[in-house]
């Protein structure tokens, strides 16, 4: 089994030095930080298996693993794996460290509350770890990024005029709200 969070790349790289090395390898996805082990770490949560190539067997039997710690199973290609973690954890470890440092450099840190504390708790992730990610999963994290910053720019050029548009802010705001139970 390989722990990693950008399947793709791993995946066509042991492939096109062994076929038979990916049958006998399992790759998947917790969406657990090891720094909130407890017992009951895994209950209810996803884990993403990217059983595409992978031995019949070794699909069932991590399937068995991750039910057995209480844990929700999620099949994904690892292009969709890749897809879906440079949006769901890539980007918000950039967003919330660039909101961190825009903060800092403002001097606003005396107002930031628990929103600000919320928004930036994933802030400053270690770099050993963090360019492992981007090395391997950079395309994807590149696209999310541009759908992201093509979202806020609308919102920023409404904001900005004079007298400020607030549809776009508000329509986000509204969606968001609507998609609440994606959490």
């Amino acid at each position: 089994m390989d722990l990693n969070l950008a399947q793709t790349r791993l995946i066509v790289q042991i492939a096109s030095q062994d076929e038979e090395k990916v049958l006998n390898r399992f790759f998947f996805h917790s969406l657990r930080s090891i720094d909130q082990a407890r017992p009951d770490l895994f209950e209810g949560r996803r884990w993403i298996l990217c059983p595409e190539r992978s031995a019949p067997e070794a699909v069932s039997g991590v399937e068995a693993l991750v039910r057995a710690l209480g844990a929700q199973v999620v099949h994904f290609s690892a292009r969709e794996h890749d897809r879906a973690v440079a949006r769901t954890s890539h980007v918000p470890q950039l967003l919330a460290s660039a909101l961190l440092t825009s903060v800092s450099r403002a001097g606003a840190e005396p107002a930031a509350g628990p929103a600000f504390a919320s928004a930036t708790r994933v802030a400053g992730g270690p770099e050993a770890i963090w360019s492992d990610i981007f090395a391997t999963n950079g395309d994807e994290i590149a696209l999310a990024l541009n759908e992201l910053c093509a979202e806020l720019g609308r919102i920023r050029e409404e904001l900005g005029a004079q007298p400020p548009t607030l549809a776009a802010a508000l329509e986000l705001l509204a969606r968001a709200r609507d998609l609440r139970h994606l959490r």
